[in-house]
């Protein structure tokens, strides 16, 4: 192989320009393995496809173009309490809305870098873009979520969301040519209730009783044993259910029952 990548370079030195030199040299090491009669390698193929569709009008736009690259960002909702003699705490709040964000162009003309080949007129996909984020002659923006889909990657994507921003940019020497940057948020439904099935849910008995609790201070010198014992048959009718109590409050039994009375939950 050695042999091959002195052919590749000394042949690919002559050819190659700027960037694309390591792919002329691949072409040049292809070549010198045809010549000398050995296997070539299958090239990878990129199977990436992404759409946008709109789950209400059935509106579909499959990108012509994949962007060079594509940020998904996710942060973990929490919130920020001072305790006394102990600091800043986090408390998690469970997750912010998924971003994802990319930039690529829609070509006036079909190139060998089109995902397909109908391609969309730009003029044409950037309307549909931008009604999807409904700012043409409105202020009102309704919550129109569309399904993003990204497809022929290690991590595909499925999911509803709303287009939080669109930059497009006319570039000078490119006539024709639509340049876009798109950000879109993670799409949460919110079901909201009628005041009828809010009073009829509010009407509704509750099927989970409340548990019985009591109120109780140990004597000094007391083991909590001998407490939960006195506690279980005064509850119970039997001693033996000291263990119930128990396992039902081990938090609170932590703590000093001789300073103050505590809620002991019975069941």
């Amino acid at each position: 192989m050695s042999i091959l990548n002195s052919i590749g370079s000394s042949f690919g030195a002559r050819i190659m320009t700027g960037s694309s030199g390591s792919l002329f040299k691949q072409v040049a090491i292809s070549a010198a393995q045809a010549s000398l009669g050995l296997a070539v390698q299958p090239s990878y193929e990129n199977k990436t496809q992404i759409y946008l569709t709109d789950p209400q009008s059935g509106e579909r736009l499959q990108l012509p173009v994949l962007p060079p690259e594509i940020t998904i960002k996710w942060d973990r909702q929490t919130e920020t309490v001072n305790v006394l003699n102990l600091g800043e705490v986090d408390f998690t709040n469970g997750k912010k809305l998924q971003e994802i964000s990319f930039s690529s162009f829609f070509p006036i003309e079909h190139a060998p870098f089109c995902r397909y080949a109908d391609i969309p007129n730009p003029a044409e996909a950037y309307m549909m873009l931008d009604g999807w984020c409904a700012s043409r002659g409105t202020e009102y923006v309704p919550e129109r979520p569309v399904r993003l889909q990204i497809v022929g990657t290690s991590i595909d994507i499925s999911t509803l969301v709303l287009i939080s921003s669109l930059e497009v940019k006319d570039r000078g020497g490119e006539p024709g040519d639509i340049y876009y940057s798109i950000s879109l948020r993670e799409w949460r439904e919110i079901k909201v209730r009628t005041s009828a099935e809010q009073r009829t849910r509010n009407n509704r008995p509750n099927q989970k009783p409340k548990p019985k609790t009591i109120l109780q201070k140990a004597k000094a010198g007391e083991p909590t044993r001998e407490l939960l014992y006195k506690i279980a048959k005064r509850q119970y009718g039997s001693g033996s259910g000291w263990t119930k109590i128990l396992s039902l409050n081990k938090n609170v039994l932590q703590r000093d029952l001789t300073k103050k009375a505590v809620s002991l939950v019975l069941r």
